[in-house]
Order: C-alpha cells, then structure tokens, then sequence
C-alpha cells in the first residue's frame, strides 16, 4: 500500500499506555531536615484516583503518627518539638502498602 505495508492497515498503531505504579511515580518531600519545631511534608502523587496515608514510625518501630493524605498535590505541617530527638521515618502507603520511605532527625 501507500505506507510500503504488505499488508493493507500495518501502518495502524495499536498501544496502550500503561503508567507508573505508585511507587514509581508518587513523590515525597521532608524539609527542614534536621527538623526541632515543626516537619514539613509535600505529596506529590501518582494520579487522582490514588489514595495515600502518611505514617511516621520511630527506629523501634513505634508509630509516632498517621495520616490520611489526600490525592493531590499538598505539603502538610506537622508539629515535632514533643518528640524525643532521634531519628525518624516517614511511610508513604499506597493501599496500606509502604510504597516509599524517607529518613528525618528530630533535633534540640
């Protein structure tokens, strides 16, 4: 045919577009790190039908606080000066799958 296809219609593209899996595209942001007063967050993610929760937990694994988030673009702020100074990690769960982690020090 006029495309140079053997066979009429092979020119015709049939794809479908699969997008990233929450974790792939989902993004998380902790500032100030060290934090003393108060930790910022900002979610960023995958999509709008995704619904995610915020948990941090401390190094014994004692969780500190949970959060339902929203599925849009949000920074959260979070109160951290009753905390004992340690280290910290915030979960990203996606469906109550951890989906990301990120490390934050609670200092004095």
């Amino acid at each position: 045919d006029s495309f140079g296809c053997l066979i009429p219609g092979c020119q015709l593209d049939d794809t479908t577009a699969v997008s990233g899996s929450p974790e792939q595209t989902a993004r998380l942001a902790i500032f100030p790190n060290p934090a003393s007063d108060f930790l910022h967050f900002e979610l960023r993610p995958a999509g709008i039908t995704s619904t995610y929760t915020a948990r941090i937990v401390d190094t014994n694994g004692k969780t500190m606080t949970e959060i339902p988030a929203v599925s849009t673009h949000t920074t959260y702020t979070l109160p951290v000066w009753h905390w004992p100074p340690g280290v910290y990690f915030l979960q990203l769960l996606h469906e109550g799958l951890p989906v990301r982690t990120e490390r934050f020090v609670v200092r004095r």
